[in-house]
């Protein structure tokens, strides 16, 4: 299995990510091409359908309103907010704002650190510990 963890050289070290954060974003396609690139025994449209089950599938649960936990990654959840009045900037009248849901993400532990701490020498490490748990 591929170590997902693996620092391509085209990707900045944190230090570089603070002055490069405007231009800096991993497209769903790019994406693609990557693991694409990782893995040369599937093609390109098998990651690309890979990805999208993927998305899709985290959509229809929060959807649903189930909790979606990936270990060492995050947890996608809902967030409920109910209805309330509000004040209209300009005018200062009250306003009804509806009840809504709002997905919320909360990185995991692994991924905080490795955020914080940039990209370290052991990436594997990473990503071996994440399977085997």
């Amino acid at each position: 299995m591929t170590d997902f963890a693996e620092v391509p050289s085209d990707v900045p070290l944190a230090a570089d990510a603070a002055a490069s954060l405007a231009t800096v974003s991993l497209t769903r396609t790019d994406l693609i091409k990557r693991l694409a690139a990782q893995q040369p025994h599937l093609s390109v449209e098998d990651m690309a359908q890979a990805v999208q089950t993927l998305i899709g599938q985290i959509t229809v649960a929060l959807v649903r309103g189930e909790r979606i936990e990936i270990r060492d990654f995050g947890a996608f959840s809902l967030r409920h907010y109910a209805a309330r009045m509000g004040l209209n900037p300009r005018t200062g009248e009250p306003v009804a704002i509806p009840a809504r849901r709002a997905v919320y993400f909360r990185p995991g532990k692994a991924l905080r650190e490795r955020v914080a701490g940039g990209w370290a020498p052991d990436a594997g490490a990473l990503a071996n510990d994440a399977l085997t748990t």
